[in-house]
C-alpha cells in the first residue's frame, strides 16, 4: 500500500510515525512545501 501525507508539520510526522509503528510494509510519502521539516511556528493574534 502507498500512503501519501500532505504536510510535514507535527501532525503529518506524528501520523507517519503512528502508521509505521503498526505497518512496516507500506510506503509512506510525505509532501511539504516548507523549507524546514516539523517546523511549527507560534500563532499570534
Amino acid at each position: 500500500m502507498r500512503i501519501v501525507i500532505i504536510g510535514a508539520g507535527a501532525a503529518g510526522l506524528t501520523l507517519a510515525s503512528n502508521i509505521r509503528n503498526t505497518d512496516n510494509k507500506s510506503e509512506i510519502i510525505i509532501f511539504t512545501d516548507s523549507e524546514y521539516i516539523a517546523y511549527s511556528p507560534v500563532q499570534s493574534h
